[in-house]
């Protein structure tokens, strides 16, 4: 993983991986201060990615 990135995988990969995984894994490559509002926000957008990416789960591409 790229140091700048806070999460990268396939789509394949991000739409089968627990959205609580997800979160982790942004919060252990996160360089700031996570608040309570960071995580319901970063939640709601992993909620979002996983349910409008589901057309695109066999092509191979990454989400950043």
């Amino acid at each position: 993983m790229s140091n700048r990135c806070l999460y990268i995988a396939t789509i394949k990969e991000f739409l089968e991986q627990e959205r609580l995984a997800v979160l982790g894994s942004l919060h252990n490559n996160y360089h700031g201060e996570a608040l309570t509002t960071t995580d319901e926000a970063w939640m709601g957008e992993i909620d979002i990615l996983q349910q409008v990416l589901q057309p695109w789960k066999k092509e191979n591409a990454q989400i950043v």
